[in-house]
């Protein structure tokens, strides 16, 4: 199954040097998020067409100093190769008319690789499901009460987050590749063990989510088997744009 039956993407790695030392948060995506719109000279995130870059800091946040090393993966939705390239160009300007202390002035482009991956049909399961989550998992809850709105360290239901992953998926589909059909049965689950803990990213007010281990009993389904391994690089749940919802697929 070649994952262009569904959407369109590729993967990219840049790499760059830090020029002075800067301090950053453990989760810092609304920093890149508003790097994107710089370069693209507007919110990624525009006129109802849900975002062609999705971002993901790899590092962590921690004090990097000058000359260390800096990594930022990307997926690119679409057949077009120019949102790449825009970026390339925008880094490799002389002038980027940004502000002092803008967070791109802290980055020197060194190098690029395509990271593009290739689905590979699982072919034994014990029906185990496990996802780790490494940016924040943001996912409203199908029953909102007073204090908590969110999935929550102590709070995860799979058969939502699998309701609301295949709208998005449908979405995406919709822009960026082979339309999926809007209604797809829900298979039954139910979670079997949760470890995780709440992130926020500092983005002047709370935004955050879950990360860490999810696993949940499904009865395998070639179609769930692809969708969660796609899920890997378009994320799931909100502000996928900031680069939420990223996670590893563990078979």
């Amino acid at each position: 199954m070649n994952n262009k039956e569904w959407l369109y993407f590729k993967c990219y790695k840049l790499n760059f040097e830090i020029t002075d030392k800067i301090n950053l948060a453990y989760y810092h995506g609304s920093k890149i998020v508003s790097l994107l719109s710089r370069i693209f000279k507007k919110h990624p995130l525009t006129d109802d067409v849900p975002s062609f870059v999705i971002p993901y800091p790899s590092e962590t946040g921690r004090i990097f100093n000058k000359f260390d090393n800096y990594s930022l993966e990307l997926t690119i939705l679409g057949q077009e190769n120019s949102a790449i390239i825009d970026i390339i160009n925008w880094f490799l300007s002389a002038d980027r008319n940004v502000d002092e202390g803008d967070f791109s002035n802290y980055l020197k482009l060194i190098g690029i690789e395509e990271i593009t991956p290739q689905y590979e049909k699982t072919k034994e399961t014990t029906g185990l499901v496990h996802l780790r989550f490494l940016s924040p998992l943001r996912h409203s809850k199908r029953k909102k009460d007073s204090s908590k709105k969110f999935f929550s360290p102590d709070f995860f239901d799979p058969g939502y987050f699998l309701e609301l992953y295949y709208n998005r998926l449908v979405l995406l589909s919709n822009f960026y590749g082979h339309t999926l059909p809007k209604f797809r049965k829900i298979p039954r689950c139910k979670l079997v063990s949760l470890n995780c803990e709440w992130i926020d990213d500092r983005f002047g007010k709370t935004l955050g989510g879950i990360i860490g281990d999810v696993e949940f009993n499904l009865k395998y389904d070639k179609f769930w088997d692809k969708a969660l391994w796609l899920g890997q690089y378009i994320h799931a749940g909100l502000n996928t744009n900031f680069g939420f919802g990223k996670y590893l697929y563990i078979k």
